[in-house]
């Protein structure tokens, strides 16, 4: 806890007080300088002590400057937007599961505190223990001055400080005529200062006034806080010389000394708290992946004013960003040859826009987005070849900002390139792997045509081989097309088909026994148990080989022994038959006549018992874990809870603990069941938790139900929720259905909405089954679509199968190279980048 204030200290000794041991006062409302209504006047019998005032106890003369810090907005302070978490999370790669999204709720991302924010905390702390100070807080643009700024006045926000921010009708002009009027508990809020201390004829009279203000202790304390960049420093803080020895002197003086330098970029040990945020907030975790040379701050406000300028752009630069986009998210490299976009973009603009442009168009447009926004980030800029390396081949090159390209794969995932991009990248784009993946990139559109004429530049002389971008069944044809001409040179004369070729060698077959002789000793054993010759059924079974035909055997056998009462010789058969073979196999039927045996003995039954449990963990450890459940379950329904734990606990695996958790949940005692169910989650069993949580669904306990769901999915169930989706769904609550499949998705099961809505299409409502589905594919799915189609194209409805088809064909939709069914039903011959079906050969 802080020190109080220096104007709420004490002046003398503490003698007078009351019997409580506090001080003895009286108030009073006079007593203060005329004019100067700044406080009220707290009269003991040895002391004055002078109070600021507060939004309680001002007079009601007082001119109070600014709000309280609490009320204040960070961004109308100036604090730089933040890129928004809708845009961030990048598209989880083929087999990859996506990314849980987190909570970005907040204006702004969370903060990460770095090493100039220890020293202006120490100057807070001053403050707040009732000194003047000021700081000016120097770097770059969009370093974070700003925000750490702001992050630092927090501490005073629960005492009562109040925040001025002086920028009406200029930021020199209000500073001028309000400086007289700031008291006590006052942050003066100079962001970009130079707009206040270099103004012409005032700059001087502002800083002589804050002068003024710091020394005043009747009007302390207060803090001032601002921000300049570099240059703006050196030149205000320059030592005069010749005829300029009056510059900015009253300016200079003001500033020396309360310089704190705000890094570029982050250093390691920043990057590493970064890091730890970033599991908190996607923004952070987007930035730490994308910012280069660790500038993140820059980033973090770059990014909006990027995507700003690209919405917001004619149309003709617009299309060379389109293209460029198109390009990084279809796997090109990230420099991109200027012939490239200049015969892209041409494909990207309609006729009459294309008319409209003039002749210098593309220089236009490549000025339009090399302007650059906070931080000295453009949206597309030239890269040159430093001294001493080669240039490229093909003539100057441009990378597009990180943001935008990662934005693109967002905004333009439903859109597929015009022709004029494949066939600027045939033209001019040379490096084999870009190439490729563009051919790649056309075959998962189902841009047949345009897929095989990038290919074949990839396979013509000197390019390599078109090997990985041509389907698994054409390049095994292919492969028996050169061997089946290999033969023929060679003179042999065996036609070869791919299905010909065995995927794997062929195993060896294993013939069982005579069926005949199996199905007699069948006969001879029920007939000996049915005339009750148990010694010579124990004798067929004992020779048998064959484990269901013994095992099914000896379980008649004994149980006709017990209904003879003959329980000693029941329990003498199946040890004779289990224990001498020391096999599991009879692992069941050895450890349930044990336990029947013990119950019924009058004495020794308990013995039995531990031999039972001995022979169950002992299957267990074998890999069968059924003798082991079975007494769990007797145990358990004898009444005998804590021996059911203690055995289900020994067990190496968690099914124990699961049919535990079950019979707990049947009987409704929840909180044992989740006690089990957690002791099964340490043996990587969560599939109890998802139970649980539908079964407290069914209940109506939701909120306890996604709970448990999602307890699962952090432990590796990762359809939890989805299942819990569609258990609700199937229950008729739609609404808490939808509810929890959003939360699903949220959390990285991108098919959960999609899973959803085949329910709702198999119950005919088609229009809510495609809003899902279309909500699943945002989200990541990749054959939500096509599977929707594919129903509807089952339903005889082939217009609305073609148009979600095609949805799903411009997102790329196809599973690596195996391309969808539906794709070849509807267009056998491709699509080209228009959409239209591509007319066969």
């Amino acid at each position: 806890m802080s020190p109080p204030p220096v104007w709420a200290r004490r002046q003398d000794g503490d003698e007078d007080r009351n019997e409580s041991g506090e001080p003895r006062v009286s108030v009073t409302k006079g007593g203060l300088g005329a004019g100067r209504d700044i406080g009220i006047g707290i009269v003991g019998d040895n002391n004055t002590i002078h109070l600021p005032p507060d939004a309680a106890s001002v007079s009601d003369t007082a001119d109070i400057s600014g709000r309280l810090i609490s009320e204040c907005d960070p961004l109308a302070l100036e604090v730089h937007h933040a890129i928004h978490g809708r845009h961030l999370r990048p598209e989880a790669k083929p087999g990859e599961q996506q990314a849980a999204p987190v909570s970005v709720s907040a204006a702004l991302p969370m903060y990460v505190p770095r090493r100039h924010d220890a020293q202006l905390l120490k100057i807070v702390e001053a403050c707040a223990s009732g000194e003047s100070k000021m700081a000016v807080l120097v770097g770059g643009s969009s370093t974070g001055k700003t925000r750490a700024c702001w992050e630092a006045v927090q501490l005073l926000a629960p005492h009562g400080w109040r925040l001025w921010h002086p920028f009406d009708p200029t930021r020199a002009d209000a500073a001028l005529e309000g400086l007289s009027r700031i008291g006590p508990r006052t942050v003066v809020w100079l962001n970009e200062a130079q707009h206040y201390l270099a103004a012409p004829q005032i700059g001087e009279r502002i800083a002589a006034g804050l002068r003024t203000l710091l020394s005043d202790a009747d009007r302390g304390p207060v803090l001032v806080l601002g921000t300049l960049w570099p240059e703006y420093w050196d030149e205000l803080t320059a030592l005069p010389s010749g005829k300029e020895s009056t510059a900015h002197a009253q300016v200079r003086e003001l500033l020396t000394g309360r310089e704190i330098r705000v890094p570029d970029s982050f250093d390691s040990d920043d990057l590493k708290l970064l890091r730890a945020s970033a599991r908190w907030d996607e923004r952070l975790a987007v930035a730490h992946m994308r910012a280069s040379g660790g500038r993140v701050a820059q980033f973090l406000a770059g990014a909006p004013e990027l995507l700003r300028r690209y919405q917001h752009a004619p149309v003709v630069p617009k299309a060379v960003l389109s293209a460029a986009m198109d390009a990084r998210r279809l796997g090109c490299g990230i420099y991109l040859p200027l012939n490239f976009l200049e015969h892209a973009a041409a494909g990207y603009l309609t006729d009459e826009e294309f008319d409209a442009a003039g002749d210098d168009w593309l220089e236009q447009a490549l000025a339009y987005a090399a302007r650059p926004v906070h931080g000295n980030i453009t949206p597309l800029r030239r890269v040159r070849t430093r001294p001493g390396r080669k240039a490229p081949d093909n003539g100057p090159v441009y990378r597009l900002a990180d943001y935008l390209e990662q934005h693109g794969q967002q905004e333009r995932r439903e859109a597929c390139p015009p022709e004029s991009f494949w066939l600027a990248v045939h033209d001019h784009i040379t490096a084999e792997s870009d190439i490729r993946a563009a051919a790649q990139a056309a075959r998962a559109r189902w841009r047949l045509r345009h897929s095989g004429l990038l290919a074949s530049k990839i396979s013509a002389p000197g390019a390599g081989s078109a090997r990985s971008v041509l389907r698994p069944q054409d390049w095994l044809a292919a492969r028996v097309a050169e061997l089946q001409a290999r033969l023929e040179r060679e003179g042999g004369s065996v036609v070869i088909r791919p299905s010909a070729i065995p995927a794997s060698p062929p195993q060896p077959t294993i013939l069982p026994r005579s069926p005949t002789r199996v199905l007699k000793d069948w006969e001879r054993a029920r007939v000996c148990i049915r005339y009750k010759r148990f010694a010579e059924a124990e004798s067929i079974i004992s020779r048998s080989e064959e484990f269901s035909f013994s095992t099914t055997l000896l379980n008649e056998l004994i149980q006709a022994m017990f209904a003879e009462e003959l329980v000693e010789d029941a329990l003498r058969v199946v040890r004779s038959k289990c224990i001498r073979e020391g096999s599991i196999q009879h692992a069941s039927l050895l450890v349930s006549t044990l336990y029947q045996v013990s119950q019924v003995r009058p004495r020794g039954g308990d013995g039995l018992l531990d031999e039972a449990e001995r022979y169950a963990l002992k299957a267990a450890q074998q890999g069968s874990d059924n003798p082991l459940i079975f007494l769990v379950e007797e145990l358990d329904a004898a009444g005998r809870t804590a021996d059911a734990e203690r055995l289900a606990r020994s067990s190496p695996t968690s099914s124990p603990l699961r049919r535990l958790a079950e019979l707990h949940i049947q009987r409704q005692q929840y909180t044992e069941a989740e006690a089990y169910a957690e002791l099964a989650v340490r043996r990587g069993s969560p599939m109890t938790y998802s139970q649980l949580a539908r079964s407290r669904a069914s209940q109506g306990d939701l909120a306890e139900a996604i709970r448990l769901a999602v307890v699962a999915g952090d432990h590796g169930d990762v359809e939890a929720l989805s299942k819990l989706s569609q258990f609700l769904e199937q229950t008729g609550r739609h609404r808490d259905a939808e509810h929890v499949a959003v939360e699903a998705t949220r959390r990285g099961d991108v098919d959960a909405l999609a899973r959803l809505g085949y329910i709702k299409e198999r119950h005919g409502l088609r229009n809510e089954a495609e809003r899902l589905v279309r909500l699943a594919a945002t989200a990541g799915s990749r054959h939500a679509l096509n599977v929707l189609a594919q129903m509807r194209l089952d339903s005889g409805l082939r217009t609305d199968a073609e148009r979600l088809a095609l949805l799903a064909a411009n997102r790329g939709a196809s599973a690596g190279q195996q391309s969808p069914a539906i794709w070849q039903a509807l267009w056998p011959s491709g699509l080209e980048p228009d959409g239209t079906p591509t007319t066969p050969p």
